[in-house]
């Protein structure tokens, strides 16, 4: 072979494209699945959000009084008592939500008072706290996992918290 053949060979364009698409794909690839994943950490705030809403819904609903006011209510009406924090949690857990099982559900309760200038505080309940017009604040935490390609898996904690006034 002569020189001018040799060098026709080796300054080729014969499998450019294969290498620039490799290189493309080693960038664009993991930034799309980053972006799935990132996805699907804002839908997983999501549902922790709405689980925090429905748990307290159903305490807010659940007072000590429900079972007076609406009897047949699937609260067990044998105590007076309302909704507690293990009814809570077994309430959101399942809902039927995905991931629904792993979350953690902490419940708190509120008593209204007025200090001497007539200013609002809600002060931690003891005793008898599910009766109308006091706050449950329901809490759930759920630690995601973010995975995306070349880089590491971290746990994200994912927390929400919702606060109404017991209506029953």
């Amino acid at each position: 072979m002569n020189k001018i053949m040799k060098f026709r060979m080796i300054s080729g364009e014969n499998g450019g494209s294969l290498v620039e698409m490799a290189t493309c794909c080693m960038v664009l690839m993991p930034l799309m699945f980053g972006v799935i994943q990132f996805s699907l950490a804002f839908y997983a705030y999501h549902f922790v959000a709405e689980a925090a809403r429905e748990g307290s819904r159903y305490a807010m609903v659940r007072g000590s009084q429900s079972c007076k006011n609406t009897p047949n209510l699937d609260n067990a009406c044998s105590t007076s008592n309302g909704a507690t924090a293990s009814d809570i949690q077994t309430w959101v857990q399942n809902l039927g939500y995905p991931m629904a099982k792993n979350l953690s559900v902490t419940a708190a309760w509120y008593s209204y008072s007025a200090d001497t200038n007539g200013h609002a505080t809600w002060a931690a309940c003891a005793g008898q706290c599910s009766i109308p017009g006091n706050q449950v604040k329901v809490t759930v935490v759920d630690n995601y996992s973010l995975a995306v390609p070349y880089w590491k898996t971290i746990r994200v904690p994912l927390q929400s918290t919702s606060t109404m006034v017991i209506s029953q």
